[in-house]
């Protein structure tokens, strides 16, 4: 009988042909291979393997924040895949799934677990080029407590509940429901999406919510994407598609780090002294008590590790360019505001302890009713609401 040797566990294949069957694993590590249609599968406690309608291309070696090891590629059995469901069970242990077109639930348990989701099929014309979706698959997955990694490739629509640990997440396109529990979660775009965007593809939205912890999150945004993170100090990046993209950041109470471009966007931080990049875009921003730095300028800003190292679609930094209508509402505290040459920003709650950098921008002030403009150049940079005391530069 053929074995396969994965992650140091010599596994013995059982291939599920059937349709309609309930499946149930044994005490020892189960390698399933699922070829029948409609099945549901409980593969009970161990490090097992469950290939959804899929056959093993290769195994290659993975290298992440959180795992280090041996993974598969797989590809499609020549069956029907946009017509393929299941509904899979694991138990407590390490376990691997991986998964393609159709419709899915998978309810992973307590262990360090991957999910590897291919995503739906394109549609193409004679000359090779996609030219739409074929059948949108849908995901409904979850995770018990563990570091787990759901490697969500292609587009489809998905449901994913991470669970508890410090938990890495790629995330392709397509409509998206992700939510994680506590810990120190890393959650970012992932590079198939850039064959989506480039195919003219039509937008999608995207709600992560991060529990506490120190998470890092980087995504793509096409269509709305709303993003909430619990207490920690978090870093945020929504980048857009010009024309094609709005943000919503709700980070609560931590020394955060958020940063919007090619965006409309929403952003709004707890207590803590927040580090606010706000590029490209019509934002609006309230930033809690604390002293905070609001950048509306644009710079270069590097990703912290792990995520720099674990997203394959970022690189080590990104740029950052300013301009837009922003309005910025600012907390109790030492506040800063960086404003640029492009752009106008309207300021509310500005004290006379709060700070303004207007360094290279030749700027001037001028008193109008109970406002102060900010000039330069014969235009206005930007206006001080209800505030007409002295302001402090740096």
């Amino acid at each position: 009988m053929t074995t396969q040797v994965f992650r140091g566990i010599t596994y013995t294949p059982q291939v599920i042909q059937d349709s309609n069957q309930r499946v149930r694993g044994t005490a020892n590590p189960d390698w399933l291979v699922v070829e029948g249609n409609n099945n549901i599968v409980n593969t009970q406690n161990g490090n097992d393997v469950v290939l959804l309608g899929r056959s093993v291309d290769l195994i290659f070696n993975f290298d992440t924040s959180i795992f280090s090891g041996e993974v598969l590629q797989t590809s499609s059995l020549p069956c029907n895949p946009n017509e393929f469901q299941a509904t899979v069970y694991t138990g407590a242990g390490d376990d691997y799934v991986s998964l393609g077109a159709g419709n899915h639930t998978i309810r992973l348990g307590s262990g360090n677990n991957f999910l590897d989701d291919y995503g739906g099929n394109y549609l193409f014309d004679a000359d090779d080029n996609i030219i739409g979706l074929d059948a949108i698959p849908k995901l409904v997955a979850s995770a018990g407590a563990g570091d787990d990694i759901f490697y969500l490739g292609g587009f489809a629509n998905r449901t994913i509940n991470a669970g508890k640990g410090n938990n890495l997440i790629f995330l392709g396109a397509g409509d998206a429901n992700i939510r994680t529990g506590s810990g120190n979660d890393v959650i970012t775009s992932e590079l198939s999406l850039l064959t989506y965007l480039d195919s003219g593809l039509p937008s999608y939205n995207q709600s992560i919510t991060a529990g506490d912890g120190d998470n890092q999150i980087a995504v793509i945004s096409y269509g709305e994407t709303t993003i909430k993170t619990g207490c920690g100090g978090d870093f945020i990046l929504a980048f857009g598609i010009p024309g094609s993209s709005s943000a919503k950041i709700y980070a609560d109470d931590g020394n955060n780090t958020i940063i919007t471009n090619d965006t409309n966007s929403v952003i709004q931080s707890g207590s803590g002294n927040d580090l606010i990049f706000a590029g490209s875009g019509d934002d609006i921003i309230r930033v809690g008590n604390g002293n905070n730095v609001i950048n509306l300028r644009g710079t270069m800003v590097c990703l912290p590790e792990p995520l720099s190292k674990d997203t394959n679609l970022f690189g080590s930094s990104v740029e950052i360019t300013g301009g837009g209508n922003d309005k910025v509402y600012l907390g109790e505290g030492t506040d800063t505001v960086i404003l640029g040459s492009s752009g106008f920003a309207t300021i509310y709650g500005f004290g006379c302890g709060d700070r303004l950098n207007v360094n290279g921008l030749n700027a001037s002030f001028s008193r109008i009713g109970k406002d102060t403009v900010i000039n330069s150049c014969g235009g206005s940079l930007g206006i001080l609401k209800g505030y007409t005391g002295s302001v402090d530069l740096v």
